[in-house]
C-alpha cells in the first residue's frame, strides 16, 4: 500500500518488455498477458465505487484504462505520451488523502483484532502459560494467527503514516 510508486515502476518495466498486467489479488500475485512492448504508465488508486458511481467514468474520461481491482485498490494504465499528464494525483495533498483513505479500514481491522485479543481468555493462557492444559494447539494457532495479522496491520499503519509524513514534508 505504501509502496505503490515502486509497484507502478515495476509494472511499467514489465510493459516495456511486453508483459501487461491482466489481474492481481490481495496477495499481490499478478497475472500478465504477453503482447507488444509498450511505454505504459500504471497508477494505483484507493477508491470506493459503491460511494461514487462516477468513479470509473471519471478515470476513463481522462484516458485511463481500468486494469484490475483488489481490496479497494484499482490499477489504471494508459500509454505514455509526451506533453500529457501521466498522473492521477497532481499534488501531494491528494496523495496524502489517498493514503489516509487506505489507513481508515486498516485501523478499524486492527482495532477489532486487538479487542478480540484482549477479550479472549485463550490469549492470556497462551501468552502467559497460566493454564497449559487449556492452551490446545488449536487455541495456540488461532492466537498466533491473530497476533501475526495484528502485527502486519500495525506495520501497515506505521508505514502509511511514514509515507504521509514524507509527503507533508515535501509539500511544506
Amino acid at each position: 500500500m505504501w509502496q505503490d510508486e515502486q509497484l507502478q515502476q515495476w509494472l511499467q518495466q514489465q510493459a516495456a518488455q511486453g508483459l501487461h498486467l491482466r489481474s492481481t489479488n490481495v496477495l499481490c500475485l499478478h497475472t500478465f498477458v504477453r503482447g507488444a512492448p509498450a511505454d505504459m504508465v500504471y497508477r494505483w488508486d484507493a477508491g470506493d465505487q459503491r460511494k461514487d458511481p462516477h468513479y470509473m467514468q471519471l478515470f476513463q474520461d481522462a484516458g485511463w484504462e481500468h486494469v484490475a481491482s483488489t481490496a479497494g485498490w484499482h490499477c489504471w494504465r494508459k500509454a505514455r505520451r509526451a506533453g500529457q499528464v501521466n498522473e492521477i494525483f497532481t499534488d501531494n495533498s491528494d496523495k496524502i488523502r489517498k493514503y489516509q483513505r487506505v489507513m481508515v479500514p486498516i485501523l478499524v481491522i486492527l482495532a477489532i483484532q486487538l479487542l478480540t485479543l484482549a477479550a479472549n481468555p485463550g490469549v492470556k493462557m497462551v501468552l502467559t502459560g497460566s493454564n497449559p492444559a487449556a492452551a490446545t494447539p488449536m487455541v495456540s494457532g488461532a492466537v498466533g494467527i491473530l497476533v501475526g495479522s495484528a502485527l502486519v496491520f500495525a506495520y501497515a499503519v506505521v508505514k502509511l503514516m511514514q509515507r504521509t509524513a514524507q509527503l507533508k514534508r515535501q509539500r511544506a
